[in-house]
């Protein structure tokens, strides 16, 4: 007999053991930890299989890997990956994207319907259902229409620090006609205010409640355990299983620990990795509908930054193509990702409706190192003719010393070491400062360039997030913040669309931000995980429909 083979067998039957102690004693996820690791260590072994099946059946879990954990919940934080996941697991809204259309998002209310009452569309109505909940749907908290009005009323209050001003800029008057409607008039039409009102059920600047279909129950640093929200009853014939996202911090990490079993679900696929999980049997690979645009946001702290030649040398210093082609994706072409001059989606083959904000005959500029070494040592002479006229004797005027900061995640560290090298390669030095954990820009101004990586599912109203006083760009110029005034009184989607495009155009002609590139982003899960949903927006979008079934495995 293998000597090998009778110590992998006592590993195995320990580890099959200790599952079943743990089973007895109530410990479910440590029952299924232990159920999985006695199937790693003897793939082929029916008991191992049997034995993990029947914890599963027992106790329904699901495993999902992560790379980075959500630290403030909230799925409206387009500019935070893991903050916008979990948001949606645990918290509604009283607007919700639910997919795309041929002109902008598709939103539902989640408690009723919302629908256009006049031509002008200067008149809307919520109509709730009977019990202010939705028909058949989970997770949904019940409303009155006092308490909508009221809600309504509270985020369009100027008095209000945490008010939402794009919707306070466009509502004039709410009322309640009848018991179940609440009726909305606006001062000027607006394309669609349904964008305006992904709000949460509580007043601006209250603690959000974990209104969602689950509760996060417990978290460390290593896991986060999430149990259905109880304040709900359960619809039938749904398995509702525990979710358990275990912390990787690394993406790679995470593919592993899915290939080896250990998890059910990847909520993001490094690009690099695809291929290698498109051909791992008994995983699937998904894409996600919207992708994320990466950028870098100046910060004009001095006379360098505020200087469109200077900005414009650094950006065609930068190799996208090299970084986001060889880099990122490691060679492996993905359609839907690539360099771009937007900060706004251009769409993909199977999702082109979410491109209407970006002016296609625009096309991204290729990197040009001679080219970007001449426009930044032209702002340097231009500043040393600056002290000349002013009768400064042999003036100097040193490259400044650049503080790039960025999120502490794989992509955004792979990308800023490498326009870091690549600045110092024309003589800019450049200092990186990685942020805090769940941090996506810096809380002091001891940056001048910042990694920024968005979601951006809803231009017209993500333009507003992203562009003017309370966005992640407030140094804008007056044309810029003109235009911005215009998107957010849009009353038609023809304005909106060449507004949106015009607002593309002088981004980029001022280099209020230096646009990157645009990343496909996608998921994976194992073929046990039933229910997971297609062209998902949010990894948990369709969360009361998931299972987990028998785990059928093979014996390689």
């Amino acid at each position: 007999m293998n000597p090998w083979r009778g110590k992998l067998d006592l590993i195995n039957e320990k580890f099959r053991t200790d599952s079943l102690a743990a089973r007895t004693a109530g410990d479910y996820l440590m029952a299924r930890v232990l159920a999985g690791r006695a199937l790693q260590v003897l793939p082929g072994d029916a008991a191992s299989r049997q034995l993990l099946n029947e914890t599963v059946a027992a106790f329904p879990m699901l495993f999902v890997g992560v790379s980075q954990p959500a630290l403030n919940p909230d799925p409206q934080r387009i500019d935070d990956w893991a903050s916008r996941r979990v948001g949606r697991l645990t918290q509604r809204r009283l607007m919700e994207l639910a997919g795309f259309t041929d002109e902008g998002g598709r939103y539902l209310f989640p408690n009723g319907k919302f629908t256009q009452v006049d031509e002008l569309g200067l008149v809307y109505h919520f109509v709730l259902t009977d019990t202010g909940s939705a028909n058949g749907e989970f997770g949904v908290p019940p409303l009155t229409a006092h308490e909508l009005a009221a809600l309504l009323l509270a985020h369009a209050n100027p008095l209000l620090p945490d008010h939402h001003v794009p919707w306070a800029r466009i509502v004039d008057r709410i009322s309640v006609p009848a018991e179940n409607t609440v009726e909305v008039r606006l001062r000027v039409p607006f394309v669609r205010p349904e964008a305006l009102l992904q709000l949460p059920y509580g007043p601006p600047g209250s603690t959000p409640e974990p209104n969602g279909p689950y509760r996060i129950t417990d978290q460390t640093s290593e896991r986060s355990l999430f149990r259905i929200n109880d304040r709900y009853s359960q619809l039938p014939d749904s398995q509702y299983p525990e979710i358990v996202e275990w912390n990787y911090g690394d993406p790679s990490a995470a593919v592993e620990a899915l290939v080896r079993g250990d998890v059910d679900v990847v909520d993001r696929i490094p690009p690099g990795e695809l291929n290698r999980l498109k051909a791992t049997p008994g995983i699937e690979v998904r894409t996600y509908s919207v992708p994320t645009m990466h950028m870098l946001v100046p910060n004009l702290r001095n006379d360098y930054m505020k200087s469109p030649m200077f900005r414009i040398g650094l950006l065609r210093t930068i190799d996208r193509e090299q970084i986001v082609n060889q880099m990122i994706c490691r060679g492996i072409v993905i359609e839907g990702t690539e360099v771009v001059d937007s900060p706004f989606p251009i769409g993909t083959e199977d999702n082109d409706q979410i491109a209407y904000a970006v002016d296609t005959t625009i096309k991204p500029a290729m990197s040009n190192y001679l080219l970007g070494k001449l426009l930044v040592l032209g702002e340097q002479d231009r500043q040393v003719k600056v002290l000349v006229r002013k009768g400064v004797e042999d003036p100097t005027v040193p490259l400044p010393e650049l503080v790039l900061a960025y999120p502490q995640n794989e992509m955004a560290a792979i990308s800023c070491n490498a326009i870091a090298a690549q600045w110092r390669q024309i003589g800019i030095k450049t200092r990186l400062r990685v942020l805090d954990p769940g941090m996506t820009r810096p809380p002091d101004d001891d940056y001048d360039i910042l990694y920024l990586e968005v979601a951006c599912t809803e231009p017209l109203s993500d333009a507003d997030f992203l562009f003017g006083m309370n966005g992640f760009v407030p140094d804008v110029n007056a044309t810029v913040e003109q235009i911005v005034r215009k998107v957010n009184t849009a009353s038609s989607w023809r304005l909106a669309s060449s507004n949106l495009r015009m607002l593309h155009r002088q981004v980029l002609n001022s280099v209020a931000v230096l646009p990157l590139y645009q990343l496909r982003e996608h998921f994976a899960f194992r073929s046990n995980v039933r229910g997971i949903g297609r062209d998902l927006i949010f990894l948990y979008q369709q969360v009361d429909r998931w299972s987990i079934g028998a785990n059928e495995g093979s014996d390689r």
